[in-house]
């Protein structure tokens, strides 16, 4: 990814929060998936809290 790449942090839990401060959070999801070109943007993370699993996320 370039330093102009567009990034979208979203709520991977499933409960619509705002993910204000990146420090609290950690990835799970990301769109496009692993290993997959960046075709188009924004570039989607997934994120839970740290406290949370990612396990009980389903990727996006």
């Amino acid at each position: 990814m370039g330093p102009g790449t567009d990034i979208v942090f979203e709520d991977a839990s499933g409960q619509g929060r705002a993910v204000d401060d990146l420090a609290g959070w950690r990835i799970c999801t990301t769109r496009p998936g692993a290993n997959r070109q960046i075709t188009d943007y924004p570039v989607v993370l997934g994120v839970v809290r740290t406290a949370e699993r990612c396990g009980d996320v389903t990727p996006g």
